[in-house]
């Protein structure tokens, strides 16, 4: 996926050919050879975004849902931990007396 975020640009894809300018968005299929050239006076600015297919060995070959990225932070908490139990209320801590000297 493309979008123009600024300037102005000839697409060409296949044997088709467009001119985008700002705020124009287009995809080009996988498979196909693409061609993009700035035809402003001044600097064309585009946003890409790339896609892959990712085989779920759940959902047989050819399906086009990436599973979840995992966390690298644990955020799941033991079944003794779980909230309302005794380990998940606040224990204050424990008082110290200032020694003197």
């Amino acid at each position: 996926m493309f979008y123009v975020i600024e300037g102005a640009v000839n697409l060409k894809v296949h044997e088709t050919s467009l001119v985008l300018a700002t705020g124009a968005m287009f995809l080009v299929p996988r498979g196909n050879v693409y061609f993009i050239e700035n035809i402003s006076e001044r600097d064309a600015k585009l946003f890409f975004a790339q896609a892959r297919q990712h085989a779920d060995p759940r959902q047989g070959a050819g399906s086009h849902i990436a599973p979840p990225r995992r966390s690298s932070v644990a955020q799941s908490r033991p079944a003794s931990a779980a909230p309302g139990s005794a380990r998940d209320k606040a224990t204050p801590a424990p008082r110290r007396e200032a020694s003197k000297s």
